[in-house]
């Protein structure tokens, strides 16, 4: 490892952040803030997309849930960056959990859920599912979104 601060060793090769900010011990998950997580982070994404792509105030229910599903899609496309494979890595989490868990203690739990399998990916399916939408919900739209933010 050379050329890097002396600090850095071959033992702290693989070392990885867990968060920002100051070191403190962090809460446990609680089994009701865990179950009530996926309702969170959809009104979280909802609120987001809704400032990026949604501009109509008036509209009806179909199309609230649908917004709803929309942002889901979008957060699961942005997180795809390395390679744009598809299946979310842990690696591809990093954005996402790092600035919340010390906020928000279950969303390692959360996001380990998410992976039904265990293989380490996340795919838009299982995102969809992890955050209340059923299977035939989840349409890939990456271009779209793609396109869209491109657009703008």
């Amino acid at each position: 490892m050379t050329g890097q601060s002396s600090d850095c060793t071959e033992e702290h090769r693989h070392m990885h952040i867990d968060y920002y900010g100051e070191c403190q011990q962090l809460p446990e998950c609680r089994k009701e803030v865990l179950e009530d997580f996926p309702r969170r982070m959809r009104e979280w994404l909802d609120h987001i997309i809704s400032k990026k792509i949604h501009t109509n105030k008036d509209e009806d229910s179909d199309h609230l849930t649908r917004k709803w599903i929309d942002a889901i899609i979008w957060k699961f496309c942005d997180l795809d960056k390395q390679p744009h494979d598809r299946h979310v890595s842990r690696h591809e989490l990093f954005p996402l959990r790092a600035p919340l868990l010390s906020m928000e203690s279950c969303i390692s739990d959360f996001l380990n859920n998410c992976d039904e399998n265990d293989d380490h990916k996340i795919t838009l399916v299982e995102w969809g599912k992890c955050l209340g939408a059923s299977d035939a919900e989840m349409e890939d739209k990456c271009n779209q979104f793609k396109a869209t933010q491109e657009a703008n």
